[in-house]
């Protein structure tokens, strides 16, 4: 996705980001809100929701790659409690690289 696109959808996305847990409530929130897009604009709602699944597709497989090649990089599968450290090890070689 473009960076004109992802600032887009930042925007968009924006006043719905919970940054502190703290005095949130779903409660709150309005389910018919439809962040200022009118029945005319579905065409272009249809658009963004593509394109950000597509965003988060691509995001989740480069997250997979990278989970998946640090376990090779170790030489063992990694897979419970010490992933994290497995993860950390492998981040500090390559840093050392």
């Amino acid at each position: 996705m473009k960076k004109v696109q992802l600032e887009r959808v930042e925007k968009f996305i924006a006043p719905y980001r919970v940054t502190r847990g703290k005095g949130f409530r779903l409660k709150n929130i309005d389910p018919g809100d439809t962040a200022h897009l009118k029945s005319e604009d579905k065409a272009e709602a249809k658009e963004m929701l593509a394109r950000g699944v597509e965003w988060l597709t691509e995001q989740q497989d480069m997250l997979y790659a990278q989970d998946h090649w640090v376990g090779v990089a170790e030489g063992t599968p990694v897979v419970g409690p010490d992933k994290r450290k497995a993860l950390a090890a492998a981040r500090r070689s390559l840093q050392a690289e």
